[in-house]
């Protein structure tokens, strides 16, 4: 099985919070998209806000190939200051599916692109790794019916939480994928995977047992994830399908993004 380099197919612009900035003062950024057509549009941007220099992609997967060969732009030096080097260099792949610590890295980057909010929970968890607690992350190609009918989920032992990811699973419920599941919220691009374990590392890293109460734990993890799912629902072309999740187990049927707004949902079990 062969994945992309960021974990999921579709590409996307959006707004860079993290405030990337070179040594001449440019901030690297995704621009919004303007219609749902346009390509993938990575520029630099002056400290007046204009466009001094632009590049387009067909997609995130090329973007990320892109990068992750530009020394140029982006040397060790520069990734080595970002917020996700420290933790994808606890990624394990044991697997035969080719997905480096540098894929995993521009992973964590297209998150954090994408959802600003993804940039305080990664920053909490490298700042609390290594102290009392600490973090794995492990590509999963074993399917686990008690994982929500998937690849990803967490585990943890003592003072160590690991979490398990597929960059290529994208449908609860099927290990390749339908045309029609049985609830639509059951299609979702594999970062909003990701951001959903992450937010349990962050639980467990900052208060360790006591914050890994399924219900408060899953709760929030849930709240990250559909954060990410409407990231991609306002940012990224061929997304607008995506719905919010609106319940931990299977079972709870489709709801609009109105109705997730009225404060009612997620709900746990």
């Amino acid at each position: 099985m062969q994945t992309d380099p960021v974990g999921y197919g579709y590409a996307y612009c959006g707004n860079n919070p993290l405030g990337r900035v070179d040594p001449s003062g440019l901030e690297y950024v995704f621009l919004d998209l303007e219609d749902e057509d346009d390509p993938l549009t990575f520029a630099w941007i002056d400290e007046s806000g204009n466009i001094t220099k632009s590049w387009t992609f067909k997609n995130l997967a090329a973007w990320a190939l892109w990068a992750d060969n530009n020394k140029r732009l982006f040397p060790d030096s520069w990734k080595e200051n970002q917020p996700g080097w420290k933790l994808s260099r606890k990624w394990i792949n044991e697997s035969q599916t080719p997905f480096s610590n540098d894929d995993f890295f521009w992973s964590l980057q297209a998150l954090m692109f994408l959802d600003n909010d993804m940039i305080d929970v990664i920053e909490e968890i490298e700042e609390y790794m290594g102290k009392e607690r600490n973090v794995k992350i492990r590509y999963n190609d074993r399917w686990r019916d008690k994982w929500g009918y998937g690849y990803n989920g967490y585990t943890y032992e003592g003072d160590t939480i690991t979490l398990y990811w597929n960059p290529a699973w994208t449908q609860y419920g099927s290990s390749t994928g339908v045309d029609n599941p049985r609830h639509q919220w059951f299609d979702f691009p594999a970062l909003v995977g990701l951001a959903h374990e992450l937010s349990h590392a962050d639980d467990f890293l900052t208060g360790g047992k006591r914050n890994m109460d399924t219900k408060s734990t899953e709760l929030n993890a849930m709240r990250v994830e559909n954060g990410v799912r409407l990231a991609f629902v306002n940012k990224v072309p061929g997304c607008a399908h995506i719905l919010p999740r609106p319940g931990y187990g299977p079972d709870h049927t489709d709801i609009t993004w109105d109705e997730y707004r009225s404060g009612n949902y997620p709900v746990y079990p």
